[in-house]
């Protein structure tokens, strides 16, 4: 039952709509009318700039890191007999985070891509395998500047990765 509360305490984490709340604090506009109409680091990056971009996404990584870091409230997933059972949990907690922040609660279900929160999901959980999707997501950014392309071949680039990782261990 516990773990039921930190899934919804993940979601409202990634509900928390930090394009939107920077948009309207500095500029007094609502984000998603502008651009792509997305609430996300991406759209915050073509119509506010690169300042307030880094800064949205700096905060929707933080999201998904500090969904993830929910498991630590469960002492009793902390030890190495419970490990498919925590790495369970931290996914859950950080898909649950960025399912909140692509339907956000606290904007009308209408959010972003929920790309910068599943980084930090990820980076999160394996920081080795986070490195290696960074180079594949700006290489990928340098040939092709459509995000969501970026973010597929991301995603596919992710998968290899965390299986070939299983396959070594």
């Amino acid at each position: 039952m516990k773990e039921f509360g930190l899934i919804i305490l993940a979601y409202l984490i990634g509900s928390i709509p930090t394009a939107l709340i920077i948009s309207k604090k500095y500029f007094g506009i609502d984000i998603r009318d502008y651009g792509s109409g997305n609430m996300g680091a991406t759209n915050t990056f073509r119509v506010l700039g690169k300042r307030y971009g880094t800064i949205v996404m700096i905060c929707d990584i933080l999201k998904g890191m500090a969904a993830v870091a929910l498991y630590n409230i469960m002492p009793q997933y902390l030890g190495n007999e419970h490990e498919l059972i925590r790495t369970n949990l931290m996914i859950g907690l950080g898909l649950s985070a960025v399912l909140g922040h692509v339907f956000p609660i606290f904007a009308g279900f209408k959010g972003g891509k929920g790309v910068a929160t599943l980084f930090g999901m990820i980076l999160s959980h394996t920081t080795c395998s986070s490195f290696k999707l960074c180079r594949c997501f700006f290489i990928s950014t340098f040939f092709n500047k459509i995000c969501i392309v970026k973010f597929n071949a991301w995603c596919y680039n992710a998968a290899y990765k965390c299986v070939m990782d299983l396959e070594r261990t």
